[in-house]
């Protein structure tokens, strides 16, 4: 029986993003100290005074405070923590905050990573850092579109009861439907416009690209075309489906409206082509060697770089020609020699690798200059973690999602319960751990000799 201390990983949800952050960190870090990885929830972070670990990791410790909060605390009492980044592709002109929620404004551990060398430029430039404290190792949330197994595209079709469709088109939503809730700010700030201006444009190219969605989806009954929604759409306690850039086309036979269903790199593993109005699932596909396509490729607002590695469809007739080429296996139309080479370029300034061992060099850095440190004894309550402790223990009992979503003061203990005890990353680890094992004893020379 294993009996050395674990190592406890904290995440706010089930979701992909900040799980496949950490995914290959954590079994290389099981692995390397054969602890085993237990994962909670920041609101049972309790435990961290009842029953320490050898090493807390987080996906950072900047964008949200429940993660600051279990870094600082970490800190204090002594507990060694990794960290990654979450969002980590900062252009040298972004005006972001790098410190975020983090009022410290210094680094919570010994190990900064970055994902790419314009971002430590950039850090180190404006001083917000120096150089022997940032290391480049990429944006590890990518890896998985290297290592992961995906469904196979017979059994996807039979599975959503268009078994007799050959061709497979799909669409990355860009939460155009976030007009009609309290987010559409965020949308507005990203885009650079002002309210009545961007109001505007959002609805003008939301209306573009269901034209073309609309003209594409009529002229080819014989192509199965996915519409994915954007995960970010609507919060956890908004039930509602707004009008976004697709779901109006979502009874045609030949379509099929996606929210959660399906993980992201199986839809691209089974699509013939993967597009998108703005998206860095454009930058995933590549990493799967999918042909990809921008729909309306406007350059009047913030967009990244990313439509310079792909065609763009500016009209359904333009739409019509990629998908023909499609069809026809002419995949030259969308991979010349050029575009190719932008891809990397792209790739190397944002996520900095394609070769889906970032989770590892971060591992590799991290155990550089990790020293076990004595736990402090009897370490002081944070009172925090005691007071949402005990409103678990009072609200628990009670709870009830259907209810507690229609009550304004409780709505926010519904993604808190629903992602409480964290079931699906549990689940998802345990299956995925030998698929990171593969490639990494594929892909790494040394494998995990310490």
């Amino acid at each position: 029986m294993n009996t050395k201390p674990a190592v406890y990983c904290f995440l706010l949800d089930n979701e992909d993003r900040d799980y496949y952050i950490l995914a290959m960190t954590l079994r290389c870090l099981e692995r390397h100290f054969n602890s085993p990885i237990e994962f909670y929830h920041p609101w049972d972070a309790v435990i961290l005074r009842s029953k320490p670990p050898s090493l807390v990791v987080l996906p950072n410790t900047r964008g949200d405070k429940h993660y600051f909060q279990i870094a600082k605390y970490c800190e204090e009492i002594s507990i060694p923590v990794f960290y990654s980044e979450s969002e980590g592709n900062y252009f040298p002109q972004s005006k972001n905050h790098y410190w975020g929620l983090n009022n410290e404004k210094r680094p919570l551990s010994g190990l900064t990573t970055v994902w790419n060398h314009t971002v430590k430029k950039k850090l180190i430039s404006e001083k917000i850092l120096n150089e022997d404290q940032i290391k480049v190792t990429g944006g590890a949330g990518f890896d998985r579109f290297q290592y992961l197994r995906t469904v196979d595209k017979g059994v996807f079709l039979k599975s959503i009861n268009q078994g007799d469709k050959k061709l497979i088109i799909t669409y990355a939503g860009w939460a155009f439907g976030k007009i009609h809730n309290k987010e559409i700010n965020n949308i507005l700030f990203n885009i650079g416009f002002d309210k009545t201006m961007g109001l505007d444009w959002i609805v003008r190219n939301r209306d573009v690209v269901n034209d073309m969605l609309k003209h594409a989806v009529i002229n080819n009954p014989d192509v199965l075309f996915i519409l994915k929604k954007h995960p970010k759409e609507n919060f956890v306690t908004d039930t509602r489906d707004s009008p976004n850039e697709m779901n109006n086309l979502a009874d045609f036979p030949n379509v099929f409206y996606a929210k959660s269903e399906f993980a992201i790199q199986d839809l691209i593993g089974v699509s013939d082509l993967w597009t998108a109005f703005e998206s860095t699932s454009i930058i995933e596909a590549w990493l799967m060697n999918k042909p990809t396509l921008i729909l309306n490729g406007v350059r009047d607002f913030n967009r990244s770089d990313i439509i310079d590695g792909c065609i763009a469809a500016n009209n359904g007739n333009q739409f019509q020609q990629a998908i023909d080429a499609i069809s026809s296996q002419a995949v030259g139309y969308f991979d010349n020699p050029d575009l190719f080479e932008k891809r990397k370029s792209i790739i190397e300034d944002s996520i900095g690798f394609s070769d889906g061992l970032s989770g590892y060099r971060a591992f590799k850095e991290f155990i550089a200059i990790h020293q076990p440190v004595q736990y402090i004894q009897q370490p002081k309550r944070q009172w925090i973690f005691e007071r949402r402790k005990l409103i678990l223990n009072v609200f628990g009992i009670f709870y009830r999602k259907n209810i507690f979503s229609r009550i304004w003061k409780l709505k926010k203990l519904v993604g808190v319960f629903e992602n409480l005890e964290l079931k699906v990353v549990k689940a998802r680890y345990a299956e995925e751990k030998t698929q990171i094992d593969e490639f990494l004893d594929r892909s790494v020379a040394d494998s995990l000799r310490k």
